[in-house]
């Protein structure tokens, strides 16, 4: 497979136990060209409603970066940071890095507690993290996601 897709969602999830403000907070979306050695990144990003009124986000920054090609693969990392349009609450961060070849993908790297984060290779979940409590969001890229390797589905 020449093009693998890769996708990094932040999302509030609606547990049990409650979840203000639930539902996608971004989908940064990577499509990595194997064949012609290039790398397309895209993102969205959610919204907050407050009294009925809905406020898009603020200080997002999704790249890509340290990009590295080899004759059978691609190392390079990821970065995102997206925020409420209520302003005071902190950025959802993370970093990933990838190891991307025709057979295999390899990921790691580091996100905050808060909210819940997922990645998925051609439609195929490779590393999902349910979220702690909102305290949790403070800080910067306070969860390790250790190094996994996935075959390409």
């Amino acid at each position: 497979m020449s093009i693998v897709k890769i996708e990094i969602e932040t999302a509030i999830r609606d547990l049990s136990w409650g979840s203000f403000q639930a539902g996608q907070k971004s989908l940064h979306t990577i499509l990595v060209d194997l064949t012609n050695q290039k790398i397309e990144s895209s993102y969205k990003t959610g919204h907050t409603e407050i009294l009925g009124w809905s406020v898009n986000s603020i200080r997002d920054g999704f790249n890509i970066g340290d990009i590295k090609f080899f004759l059978k693969g691609v190392l390079f990392k990821a970065g995102g940071q997206t925020a409420s349009g209520v302003g005071f609450m902190p950025n959802i961060n993370y970093k990933f890095g990838f190891f991307v070849s025709p057979t295999h993908i390899l990921v790691n790297g580091s996100h905050d507690g808060y909210p819940s984060y997922s990645v998925t290779v051609n439609g195929k979940l490779i590393y999902d993290y349910v979220q702690g409590w909102l305290g949790q969001l403070f800080g910067e890229s306070d969860i390790d996601v250790p190094t996994t390797r996935h075959n390409i589905p």
